[in-house]
């Protein structure tokens, strides 16, 4: 850690430290290598300053069976979703098991070859990976999908153990910087408990999987505004290294509406010092039934296809949106749009950052947004600086 610069009026922070062979003035937005391809990057990479790839996966048990029995490289590096030319740029892996490690495998040791794989191919830093906590079941009720119950696969003490034990792995014979998770589904008690032991190890970078939920979920900044104020009541504060991932692009997004707030610009209001991939909410029954017509396809591709609006952070449909005939046909294309996002979403936090610089605060800036205004009458703005304007505001 270089340098640290807080905002008093909320956890934004511009952070300077060295990761790797890095130097990182956060907030940072990684690239998403969904879609990615080396040319396009190449191409279209245009005034990003630092290239972090990032691939995130969420992982079954029957996925890890399967790479240990592998004896193929080729499919073993396509299972990492790695391609060489990801060593020409600072590159890691944010995967997340959808089972517990214990509960399916035993001992923790007898799937350490999977971490083996995983440290040799995240190059920059590793990321221990986060366990899925809460399981969902569904049922089909008159063609629907219906939640019956949540289950727990693990609690805090055995997560805190994972942990632990998945860092010792991953520590083995390591020269790269580890994050370990911040699970957003054990409740105030297990992050209490989880912020402490991390503490007592000396952990000092952490990432949160916000499971394709908004940034400003509330329950989830709950959770992280006790994690962050358990490390300054402990003086740990400024030297932790936050990453932030599988945030929902938009806080809410309906196919008839042109525009939709914002989420993923809001992560640097929540302390993200890197800002990672996005993630929609996955289906129940997501891959069952028929299979969509490539007309259907295009149609929904069309209602998601959008693009940063930096001046009010609406995303805008593609079509809706005001550039030029050519530049809209690029933007149709996936990787291409996803691409272009984390420029726009780069260039925005370079915004942030010098207001907060000129003004000693980022909330005027960010609160003048015509989205943050308009947004439920302006209640984001209590949400992210503190300060809720009535007492409904949190219910």
């Amino acid at each position: 850690m270089r340098e640290t610069s807080q905002d008093p009026e909320s956890d934004f922070v511009v952070k300077r430290f060295r990761m790797g062979t890095l130097e990182v003035e956060g907030p940072l937005k990684t690239v998403d290598s969904r879609g990615l391809t080396r040319r396009l990057l190449e191409k279209e990479k245009g005034d990003l300053k630092n290239i972090v790839i990032e691939t995130s996966k969420t992982i079954k048990d029957t996925s890890v069976s399967r790479l240990l029995r592998e004896t193929d490289d080729s499919k073993i590096k396509t299972r990492f979703g790695f391609r060489n030319w990801f060593s020409n740029y600072p590159n890691v892996l944010t995967f997340t098991f959808d089972f517990s490690p214990y509960e399916v495998y035993g001992k923790l040791d007898n799937i350490s070859g999977f971490f083996d794989y995983y440290h040799s191919y995240s190059d920059t830093a590793v990321f221990v990976p986060n366990v899925k906590v809460e399981k969902h079941v569904y049922t089909h009720i008159d063609g629907k999908a219906k939640h019956i119950r949540t289950d727990k696969r693990m609690n805090f003490e055995d997560y805190g153990k994972y942990v632990d034990e998945a860092f010792e792995i991953l520590d083995f014979r390591n020269n790269k910087p580890i994050f370990v998770p911040i699970p957003l589904e054990l409740g105030m008690d297990g992050i209490k408990h989880l912020a402490n032991r991390y503490i007592k190890k000396g952990y000092s970078c952490f990432w949160a999987d916000f499971h394709s939920s908004a940034a400003t979920d509330r329950a989830k900044l709950s959770l992280i505004r006790h994690f962050k104020r358990i490390f300054r009541d402990n003086e740990r504060l400024d030297e932790m290294v936050m990453h932030t991932t599988n945030v929902r692009r938009e806080i809410t997004m309906h196919s008839r509406d042109d525009r939709t707030p914002s989420s993923d610009v809001l992560t640097s209001v929540i302390g993200s010092d890197l800002v990672g991939a996005n993630r929609e909410p996955p289906a129940p029954f997501a891959g069952e039934g028929p299979a969509l017509t490539p007309e259907r396809k295009l149609e929904l591709w069309e209602h998601k296809a959008r693009v940063l609006e930096p001046d009010t952070y609406y995303y805008v449909k593609v079509a809706e949106s005001d550039y030029g005939s050519q530049d809209v046909a690029k933007l149709m294309n996936k990787g291409y749009n996803v691409l272009f996002n984390s420029q726009l979403l780069n260039r925005e936090f370079e915004n942030q950052k010098k207001s907060f610089f000129d003004e000693a605060t980022v909330k005027p800036y960010i609160s003048g947004k015509r989205m943050v205004r308009e947004y439920r009458d302006g209640v984001l703005a209590g949400v992210l600086f503190g300060k809720a304007r009535t007492i409904t505001d949190f219910f």
